[in-house]
């Protein structure tokens, strides 16, 4: 994802008080396995999902493990929460992974051909192992206007 994406969807998360009255920064090293953090509090990864035209429309959003797995097991590490945050639809979708992991909830994980990357335009696919997480679980969900 592009870092302008990534500004506005954290700007959006400020403006609206989504975690409170604090600074949301975004990470500075390009491969870092999360995009944002609150000091202290916790990590965040956010992903931009455009739908194009005529495409169905999804009531689910697909994180991969590769990127669960290692966040879930620093913010348990680090006593801090993980959080899934994707714009999508004219929504800001905000999970709390943490809940839902300590929630023992099914991620359901299957292995699927996706993209190899959306940064480079590759339309290349390759299997990844992914989970779908109904947009009815977001602990947030913020309507852009």
């Amino acid at each position: 994802m592009n870092d302008k994406a990534e500004i506005e969807i954290i700007k959006e998360l400020k403006i609206n008080n989504v975690f409170g009255d604090v600074n949301i920064n975004k990470c500075g090293y390009e491969y870092s396995r999360y995009d944002a953090f609150i000091r202290k509090n916790c990590i965040i990864e956010i992903k931009d999902r455009i739908t194009k035209e005529g495409c169905k429309i999804y009531d689910s959003l697909e994180i991969e493990f590769d990127k669960y797995s290692y966040n879930i097991e620093f913010s348990r590490y680090g006593n801090i929460n993980f959080y899934f945050v994707c714009r999508y639809e004219g929504n800001i979708f905000v999970f709390d992974m943490t809940n839902l992991s300590e929630c023992n909830y099914n991620f359901n994980w299957k292995w699927e051909m996706r993209p190899k990357s959306t940064k480079f335009n590759d339309n290349r696919k390759i299997p990844k192992y992914v989970s779908k997480i109904p947009i009815k679980l977001a602990w947030v969900t913020l309507p852009l206007v």
